[in-house]
């Protein structure tokens, strides 16, 4: 799920066991049909500079900043392989964790 409207392109991974509801037009939902995507990969992609520059930069001169389905659409993304995808997000996490250690022992 992807907020769009207000502020965009905030990224939720909606797990088997959620229990939610939502009931507005202000979040896209993305399913992941062909198992082609890490969930944790699309999340950080959604956040990369890259991906954030285009999202904010289709939404320029409107009132409430808003995605629509047809602008996601045309999104351009990076694809690795899946076994790709997942080596990156590992990556990543521990990256993260490394950092969280260093910032737990500073204080």
């Amino acid at each position: 799920m992807v907020t769009g409207v207000g502020t965009i392109g905030r990224v939720y991974i909606v797990r088997e066991d959620d229990i939610f509801y939502y009931k507005d037009a202000s979040v896209l939902c993305f399913e992941n049909r062909y198992s082609a995507i890490d969930s944790e990969f699309a999340q950080i992609m959604m956040g990369s500079s890259f991906l954030q520059e285009q999202i904010h930069s289709k939404t320029y001169g409107n009132t409430v900043d808003t995605i629509t389905i047809s602008t996601a659409n045309n999104y351009l993304c990076v694809l690795p392989p899946l076994s790709e995808q997942t080596r990156i997000v590992k990556e990543i996490s521990e990256i993260f964790a490394f950092a969280l250690h260093i910032e737990k022992s500073l204080n």
